[in-house]
């Protein structure tokens, strides 16, 4: 798995598939909004990018065609996939001659106020990227952020090469990524 993170005008950390005949990547992003007495300024939102070689791309593909060519969020593609109070969103893109399915959720749903008071700098200055998973612990909403991502990538890769979904999420894999480009502050 590879890793990169970038910030313009948004904080967003990408995951990428090692798996050469399933392609996928997992990303977790923060935009500015907002803010009031209740709100901080920070959306959160996770997403799967899900390319032609991996299988659930020709699922979707069968899903859309049933209907008005979009994916319904109660599809049963996005129905397995393990998004923070189910997926919210559905997109086919396009960048340069590669087309993707885009699927995912945001943190700013009822009682979600916490995540919008978590700043992605916090991400960056506690080295969370690099640490290993135990001391997640001093930072628990942060490590919801990260596992939710730990988890949707393990069931996107479990799903690529048929291997048994596990019922639990480990931290495994975001415990030691390697940055490619450093990501700035807001």
């Amino acid at each position: 798995m590879s890793f990169s993170a970038t910030l313009n005008p948004k904080f967003s950390l990408r995951w990428h598939s090692t798996l050469p005949s399933a392609y996928f990547s997992v990303e977790l992003t923060c935009h500015l909004g907002p803010e009031d007495d209740w709100m901080g300024p920070f959306r959160w939102c996770l997403y799967a990018h899900i390319f032609s070689s991996h299988p659930l791309y020709a699922e979707l593909e069968v899903e859309a065609s049933a209907g008005d060519g979009a994916v319904p969020l109660w599809s049963t593609v996005c129905q397995s996939l393990p998004f923070h109070k189910g997926c919210t969103y559905t997109a086919l893109l396009q960048e340069a001659s590669t087309t993707y399915w885009k699927l995912g959720s945001d943190y700013n749903h009822l009682h979600d106020d916490y995540f919008t008071k978590l700043s992605p700098e916090i991400l960056q200055s506690h080295s969370l990227l690099t640490k290993e998973a135990q001391d997640y612990a001093e930072l628990p909403h942060y490590t919801d952020l990260l596992n939710d991502a730990q988890c949707l990538f393990e069931r996107l890769e479990c799903m690529a090469t048929s291997v048994q979904v596990p019922d639990v999420c480990s931290l495994s894999h975001l415990s030691t990524p390697t940055p490619t480009t450093e990501a700035v502050g807001l």
